[in-house]
């Protein structure tokens, strides 16, 4: 008889081996796992269909059932003693008797079940599709898969709830082969262990990566519809419940953004004036708005409290008050009044869709909302100082506000932009993880279909940081813009990619639009800096520079930035360093004596920074341009110091760990083309050539001109080390045509000061390009 049914295979896994080691110790495991699965299977109104002690097979009547068979089990194997099981299931039609089921379907759950580890829970798309919306059970996506003996290819998931293991994908081995999807292998990040030292401080002189944070303040000119929604007080009886003051800030400012004929100031700009004394005058002035929302909020138990003002910020008059002491049901409607409010006062009228959006409830579970906006505060702790420490807290508090509602969508979007942010900025072996977490959410997103603001700009942000769709990423940020276009963070991201695009009139464009808006957002004004300083407008990137160490002025990497600037672009290291050492109070002292290192390489004195990088020559950093080898850098150092034995030592100690990374990533360009560099350095020409040119290929500048520079720099050098110098100066030339990128060295100054060119600096050419032809 033919029935559909979910099927689970489960074993323990290596028991041959551990009755080889310890046959009592696996008796005790078998005896254990029998015991479990009997009693669960029971529960969860299952069927043990097979048995051999070590494994079984069992079916069930719905795939939810053995799910949650399985993680039953599962929990109760991870107490000791420990047993490493691994746990497989499919639904589908198969062949039912008193005895036995057969059929394609036990067939995939043993292929799955194959692929699976100890301690996991591995499932098919189709059970995935029958448990996607239950609340207790999390499940990421691992990948598509070719099983043998199995016509069309079949996507695997990974049961994700706490306690279960989750492997990378590259660590998947099982009966047939992983789909590999091009596009997103080619922006794969690998994993390394990584040792943080001085190699990612002034890598720029190896055509590397300057790591530079988010700042910068500046001014614009005053509209009758800009306003600033100040951050509200407290007026709890707990200060615990700060998060939920914050959070109504926070509401109040997105729903006003919504509303086109206004003009508000991001929180990143406000957020300095929480329990300021400073004057309404003083601080419209300083934002240069002319209006502010200042309030309270008081909660208790289910009451809340709260009063709003708005304000003239020319002549300090009250516009507008109101006191709203409702109950917390009302909570949105108290954030939508407020908002349309403010509206009507500013003489703003709202189109239907924006009073719509402002009206709309985003969820009527309001535990659901408290989960979100605690959240909220730990996420928007970490991306104010980068602890990575708050985004598992953040993690727990939107997950389960999702669960209590899974057409929440602002707690699931914050994550994924969390969690993104987190793979992109961060290196390490746990990138894989974030991956795997980012890709599993974004399925769940996408499959509520919800068009939202914050929607579009998760899923922007995924295509961009990603899997480097470009034109994807433009689209969804375009669609957030055009429902929210007070947006802060869209025209910014789109910003970026214009950059890497080359336009950087587009580019300019977003920014100042965003600069009216909000002139005193960091994000933003650290993006007119970079954009400026892109396009060699030293002066114009100095401007910047000047007013945000007056309003930043405890902020050390300003000064950093500024520094550098002076140095690479200008050429001028004696000022530069004159800037740090005015802010070197700012400094931890290694951080200090870090930099001055980095000035004496400048000037030639390479032996401080020398001696650092010795200290640790088999450190690989990953960065996004490309895999800084401590070994590579030491090789080129003792190269431009005439010493080639030395330098031969450690381009053959680079080439073998390079090589060993070219093993997991064979189509990363950040791999290849360093590894050019390295065989270059060892005088084997044919792999250096190949080598440079595949990465130029993989990485090419139509594509992306912040990440071809690379590639392209490096293949200058290669030539450079073999001798060829007047194909590396052509290629040096066409660099100089190019954006101003701190990855690369393509500026005269640094032409002239990186130890990479040491050996044209008697080549004619060479010399007419750094503007030194004698007369």
């Amino acid at each position: 008889m033919r029935q559909l049914r979910a099927i689970m295979f489960a074993d323990i896994v290596g028991y041959t081996a551990m009755m080889q080691d310890n046959e009592e110790h696996a008796i005790r495991n078998r005896e254990k796992f029998s015991k479990v699965l009997n009693r669960e299977v029971v529960v969860f109104q299952g069927r043990i269909v097979q048995g051999s002690g070590d494994g079984a097979l069992c079916s069930f009547s719905s795939a939810i059932a053995a799910v949650n068979c399985a993680i039953a089990i599962q929990q109760d194997m991870r107490e000791n003693p420990e047993v490493p099981l691994r746990i497989g299931i499919h639904s589908g039609d198969v062949m039912v008797d008193e005895n036995n089921i057969y059929g394609d379907g036990v067939n995939i759950a043993s292929r799955i079940e194959s692929f699976a580890v100890a301690g996991g829970i591995f499932i098919s798309a189709k059970v995935y599709d029958e448990i996607k919306n239950q609340n207790t059970i999390e499940a990421i996506p691992l990948g598509t898969f070719e099983l043998k003996n199995v016509k069309q290819p079949i996507e695997i998931y990974a049961i994700s709830n706490a306690g279960l293991r989750v492997p990378a994908k590259e660590q998947l081995e099982g009966k047939g082969r992983m789909v590999v999807n091009p596009r997103i292998q080619a922006s794969k990040k690998t994993r390394r262990t990584v040792i943080i030292s001085a190699l990612t401080a002034l890598a720029i002189l190896f055509g590397g990566y300057f790591i530079y944070m988010i700042f910068f303040q500046v001014n614009s000119s005053v509209t009758d519809k800009s306003i600033a929604v100040l951050p509200f007080e407290n007026l709890s009886d707990s200060k615990e419940d700060e998060y939920f003051t914050e959070g109504m800030t926070d509401e109040i400012l997105t729903e006003l953004s919504q509303i086109s004929g206004l003009k508000v100031l991001s929180r990143t700009s406000t957020a300095q004036y929480k329990d300021t004394k400073k004057a309404m005058k003083e601080i419209g002035e300083e934002l240069g708005v002319q209006t502010l929302v200042e309030g309270s909020v008081r909660k208790v138990g289910d009451q809340l409290r709260v009063i709003v003002q708005l304000i003239n910020a020319k002549t300090d008059e009250h516009i507008w008050a109101e006191t709203y002491n409702r109950k917390m049901e009302d909570v949105f409607a108290i954030q939508s009044e407020i908002a349309q409010q403010i509206a009507k006062e500013l003489g703003s009228r709202l189109s239907a869709t924006e009073r719509m959006r402002i009206e709309e409830r985003p969820t009527e579970n309001l535990e659901a909302y408290d989960l979100y906006l605690r959240g909220k505060s730990f996420a928007n702790d970490f991306w104010a100082g980068e602890d990575i420490q708050n985004v598992p807290v953040a993690e727990r508090m939107f997950r389960a506000a999702f669960r209590l509602d899974p057409n929440f969508v602002e707690p699931y979007s914050y994550l994924i932009a969390m969690y993104i942010d987190v793979y992109y900025y961060r290196a390490g072996p746990e990138k894989d993880t974030y991956l795997r977490i980012v890709n599993g959410m974004l399925d769940t997103l996408l499959a509520l279909k919800i068009d939202k603001p914050i929607v579009h700009v998760a899923l922007g942000s995924y295509h961009y940081k990603i899997d480097r769709d470009y034109d994807l990423a433009l689209a969804e940020f375009a669609k957030a813009i055009a429902q929210d276009p007070n947006s802060i963070e869209a025209p910014l991201l789109r910003s970026e990619i214009y950059r890497r695009q080359g336009k950087f009139d587009e580019a300019l464009a977003d920014l100042e639009k965003v600069k009216e808006r909000s002139p005193n957002e960091e994000w933003n004004l650290a993006a007119l800096f970079e954009t400026h300083l892109a396009m060699r407008h030293a002066e114009e990137a100095l401007v910047y520079s000047d007013k945000l160490i007056s309003l930043l002025p405890d902020k050390a990497i300003n000064y950093t930035t500024r520094a550098f600037t002076i140095a690479v672009l200008l050429g001028d290291v004696s000022k530069a360093r004159k800037v740090i050492t005015a802010a070197k109070p700012l400094f931890k002292a290694d951080q200090f004596e870090q930099l001055d290192k980095e000035f004496e390489l400048l000037e030639g004195n390479y032996k401080p920074y020398l001696d650092i990088l010795l200290q640790h020559p088999d450190t690989l950093v990953e960065t996004e341009v490309g895999f800084r080898s401590a070994a590579l850098q030491i090789a080129i150092l003792y190269h431009a110091q005439g010493k080639q034995k030395e330098a031969k030592e450690y381009f053959s100690r680079a080439r073998d760990i390079l090589e060993t990374e070219e093993d997991s990533s064979p189509d990363d360009f950040r791999v290849l083309s360093p590894l050019g560099v390295a065989y270059a350095g060892l005088g084997e020409r044919q792999k250096a050539i190949e080598y440079g040119n595949r990465a130029r290929e993989l990485a090419p500048l139509s594509e992306d001109i912040i990440l071809g520079i690379v590639p392209l720099e490096n293949m200058a050098l290669i030539y450079t080390l073999l001798g060829d110098q007047d194909e590396a100066v052509q290629i040096l030339d066409q660099l100089m045509q190019m954006p101003f990128s701190w990855y690369a060295s393509n500026s005269i100054p640094l032409l002239k000061m990186s130890p990479r060119w040491i050996s044209l600096k008697d080549n004619a050419a060479f010399k007419k390009l750094v503007g030194e032809v004698e007369n």
